[in-house]
């Protein structure tokens, strides 16, 4: 008796793994049916493709029926995959999908998909004029900020983003120092001139987790650039338009000012401006060292002549920038 009741332990031991297994892969009670979707946290209105997977059921020959908010979404045997529009903000989808394989079985399953946005905003350090209306764009081995703007709703009210939490990653490695209960934004270094640009990745969630999206930015460096603009007597600098070229007449002459793109400087104290005209150094106008005046003589029909600057930052090793533009006499 003995022997038979430790025979009896002994299968039970070597088989009770395999029922696990199969309890697990969902033999005979489930199929451990689940929907993918795609993209992960859809925005609200985009497209979004879903598919249904199963590792225990030919999801192939199972006639698969997918119910969307209350109403079929699509029908038949082999129907893996359908796209639909999520919904708009504040609201959710619920996305089921019924499958019945070959032999009669039938199974279900079902996901919420509650479409919420978040914006990334990224802040350079560098310096833009004032009346430039676009982005001061970062540069090489500088400090961007990038926050996190999220538009949460729940219940037709918008969440907090200082409940939110906030999950950043660059380049695929978790920031925990940047992480956590409302921390909204990141500081990262950006790579060199010509070097691969960093991936910032934002996750933000409810406090319950229902409620989760994602964001990514991509962090590059861009170069300094000095652009040239004519100054006029009675109207100042022209913005409107840098100067390329320029057409003079003999005898006349016109004032330029050098104007810094992305630069970090505080003020124009922090910058050197070296001006040559073809080849010969050019003195800049008294007290404005980022201001040309450019003559041209009588008698010098024809001829052309290239202006040119080096901008250096004195607090900054290694931060200087070439321009230059040609003068042509009519």
């Amino acid at each position: 008796m003995k022997l038979r009741v430790l025979k009896y332990i002994l299968l039970a031991l070597i088989f009770a793994p395999l029922f696990i297994v199969r309890a697990q892969l969902g033999f005979p009670g489930g199929a451990n049916l689940s929907i993918k979707i795609s993209p992960e946290f859809p925005d609200p209105g985009a497209e979004v493709r879903a598919e249904l997977i199963s590792y225990s059921l030919d999801v192939n020959r199972a006639s698969i029926t997918w119910v969307l908010d209350g109403k079929v979404l699509a029908g038949g045997v082999g129907i893996k995959e359908v796209s639909f529009k999520a919904a708009s903000h504040g609201s959710k989808n619920t996305l089921s999908a019924s499958a019945t394989s070959p032999g009669g079985e039938s199974f279900e399953t079902s996901v919420n998909i509650r479409p919420q946005s978040v914006d990334l905003i990224l802040e350079a350090k560098s310096r833009v004029p004032y009346w430039y209306k676009g982005a001061a764009l970062p540069i090489s081995k500088t400090r961007v900020v990038v926050s996190a703007i999220p538009n949460f709703i729940s219940g037709g009210a918008r969440i907090s983003p200082s409940s939110l939490q906030y999950e950043w990653k660059v380049d695929r490695r978790l920031i925990s120092d940047f992480s956590g209960r409302g921390r909204q934004s990141i500081s990262v270094l950006t790579p060199g001139l010509g070097d691969t640009p960093k991936e910032v990745k934002i996750k933000v969630s409810s406090s319950d987790a229902t409620l989760v999206k994602e964001a990514t930015a991509l962090v590059q460096a861009f170069s300094p650039e000095i652009l040239f603009y004519e100054r006029l007597p009675l109207e100042g600098l022209k913005t409107s338009l840098a100067l390329r070229t320029k057409s003079v007449f003999p005898g006349e002459g016109f004032e330029v000012q050098a104007v810094p793109f992305y630069m970090n400087y505080s003020s124009l104290s922090d910058l050197s401006f070296s001006w040559s005209f073809d080849d010969s150094p050019a003195d800049s106008l008294s007290g404005e060292p980022d201001a040309l005046l450019v003559k041209t003589l009588a008698g010098s029909e024809g001829r052309s002549g290239l202006i040119e600057i080096l901008v250096s930052n004195l607090k900054t090793l290694f931060e200087s920038v070439n321009a230059s533009f040609n003068v042509h006499v009519q």
